[in-house]
Formats: structure tokens, C-alpha cells, sequence
């Protein structure tokens, strides 16, 4: 269900955020995500050769809280694009 969901929400995102350079935006996230998905579990499997499986869970609970927290300061607020506009950080 959550890539379900979660594919058509990315490519609407890209849509309204690249307007102009719509096909590149959604190669490059083709790409990366395709990467992501093959890289991943070779690199899980290897670390999981050396490292036990609590650490790595706690390892990529910090990288993801890490990442939640930068995108969340980095991405910008289209509602936010008046002379009104008080900060960067996108409105949930």
C-alpha cells in the first residue's frame, strides 16, 4: 500500500516543482530510486557481515532521522512565494 501511495505523490511533487524540466526531474528520480533499490540490499548484506543486525537498524534510524530533519529545513514552501514570507520550511 505505501508505494502505492507513495510513487504517484513523488512524481506530482516533481510535476509542480520542475515545471519547465519536467522529463529531466523524473529521470534523475527514476534513477536514483532504481539505484537505491539495487544497491541497497547488497550494501545491507555486506554491512550485516560485520556489523550486528541492532546496530544496523539504529545506524539507518539515524541517517533517516538525520535526512527527515535537513529536508525539512531545506525544501522550500511554494504557498510561501508572497513578500509575506516568513520562513523556508515547508507547511505539513
Amino acid at each position: 500500500m505505501g508505494i502505492g501511495i507513495l510513487t504517484p505523490s513523488y512524481a506530482t511533487i516533481l510535476t509542480h516543482q520542475f515545471e519547465q524540466n519536467r522529463a529531466s526531474a523524473m529521470g534523475i528520480f527514476n534513477f536514483v530510486r532504481y539505484t537505491g533499490m539495487s544497491i541497497g540490499p547488497i550494501l545491507s548484506g555486506t554491512l550485516l557481515e560485520f556489523l550486528r543486525s541492532e546496530t544496523m537498524f539504529i545506524m539507518f534510524g539515524v541517517m533517516f532521522g538525520i535526512i527527515s530533519i535537513f529536508g525539512y529545513l531545506l525544501v522550500d514552501n511554494p504557498k510561501n512565494t508572497g513578500e509575506n514570507r516568513t520562513t523556508n520550511k515547508p507547511s505539513f
